[in-house]
């Protein structure tokens, strides 16, 4: 079994304060930006674990109990301190600042400082993609690898899920776009100020590539908006092929349950900006280290890269789609 295995945990910075070194850099990032600002609840999440707050600037994420915690702060610190290429992957991720602790001593939570992605947007539209063919790691017990491919079972073949996503779209016409989709009013919440919300019931029910397809018209707004578009999804083909690039010559790490993080800011002019792009790989509590010899590559993260590729060069080549947008098919 051992020999099947050739990864484990990340073994040196657990051992090495990896937490103590996260909290002190918290500590003096709080100080020299003499607080943090308004702590809230944030709005725009649109997937992932529930708690995450918000200054404005900053979000907070709660760092997980147990080794799941443990190895996502260790992630971070260990992209700032390595130099074996690891570090390549600093554009990808949100800007890191440490880990602070809000609450009383009875009821302590830390959290992951992390730039906002969204904070310089009037309007930001978010998809969170689960990338990966594998959704547990390889000393899962079976009953939990049996009961999360049993959640989406096409994960295997796709290696992608659409967890959520939040499209901005003109106040008179956001209700009779839902409709006209023919998606489920209960899975798509519209808010007053006409942002809608696709949630992880909506997610489930993606099933296969053309669904997904369909999923990512939806989020650059429909076949109406998809053309005036265009010039989004190329910059997200060329931030993704930069990010596959790194990630097909990396012999190290093992991204599971880890995911992709497409935002771009929906308001009129603000299309054209080069700011208005925005493509992060968040949630890193389930990466994997490779510590011995021969090649290894994380084929299965490789290959939702690849199809999440794919089907952007599609929607952008295409000059007159007509897809008919076909209520999904429930989940199992």
């Amino acid at each position: 079994e051992g020999k099947s295995n050739p990864i484990r945990l990340l073994p040196r910075w657990l051992d090495d304060g990896a937490m103590a070194m996260a909290m002190t850099r918290g500590k003096l990032f709080t100080e020299s930006n003499g607080g943090l600002g308004m702590v809230a609840r944030m709005a725009m999440q649109v997937g992932g674990h529930s708690g995450m707050l918000t200054t404005g600037r900053y979000c907070l994420k709660p760092v997980q109990s147990g080794n799941r915690g443990i190895r996502e702060v260790t992630f971070y610190e260990q992209c700032l301190h390595r130099g074996d290429g690891v570090e390549q992957l600093q554009p990808f991720l949100c800007d890191y600042h440490g880990v602070i602790v809000l609450g009383t001593n009875a009821c302590e939570q830390h959290y992951l400082v992390l730039d906002d992605c969204t904070n310089d947007m009037a309007r930001p539209c978010a998809l969170d993609i689960k990338l990966g063919t594998r959704t547990t790691e390889p000393n899962a017990s079976l009953k939990k690898q049996r009961k999360q491919l049993a959640k989406y079972p096409p994960q295997t073949e796709l290696g992608c899920r659409l967890v959520g996503m939040r499209v901005s779209l003109p106040s008179d016409i956001s209700r009779r776009w839902v409709r006209r989709q023919k998606f489920d009013l209960q899975q798509v919440v519209s808010k007053p100020e006409s942002d809608l919300e696709f949630d992880k019931a909506w997610g489930f029910t993606v099933r296969d590539a053309t669904g997904i397809r369909h999923g990512f018209i939806e989020f650059f707004g429909g076949h109406s908006e998809l053309t005036n578009r265009r010039l989004l999804t190329r910059e997200f083909i060329r931030r993704l092929r930069a990010l596959l690039d790194w990630f097909e010559h990396q012999d190290q790490l093992e991204f599971i349950s880890s995911s992709l993080l497409l935002v771009y800011n929906g308001t009129g002019e603000a299309l054209l900006a080069p700011q208005a792009v925005q493509l992060k790989i968040i949630d890193f509590a389930h990466v994997l280290a490779h510590v011995r010899g021969g090649a290894f590559s994380d084929s299965g993260y490789i290959e939702g890269l690849r199809i999440v590729i794919s089907l952007l060069e599609d929607i952008s080549h295409a000059r007159h789609m007509e897809f008919p947008i076909a209520k999904p098919a429930q989940a199992v």
